[in-house]
């Protein structure tokens, strides 16, 4: 579990998987929205990552996570 201090990002905003040596981020039902690199991930939704790739969480919290 990873704790942000945000009240823009959810409780349980969102879940990174590891499928068959893919990672996957899904989106937990957030008020505030995922996005990954500006696109936005639909409630509920699961995307795979690959290479570096930028996470917004609501408004203003951003995480850089490189998936290889």
């Amino acid at each position: 579990a990873i704790c942000i201090d945000d009240s823009h990002v959810s409780r349980r905003h969102l879940e990174f998987t590891l499928r068959d040596g893919y990672f996957f981020v899904t989106d937990l039902g957030s008020r505030n929205g995922t996005f990954i690199n500006d696109d936005q991930l639909r409630t509920g939704a699961t995307r795979p990552i690959a290479g570096a790739v930028s996470l917004r969480l609501g408004d203003r919290t951003i995480i850089d996570v490189e998936a290889s």
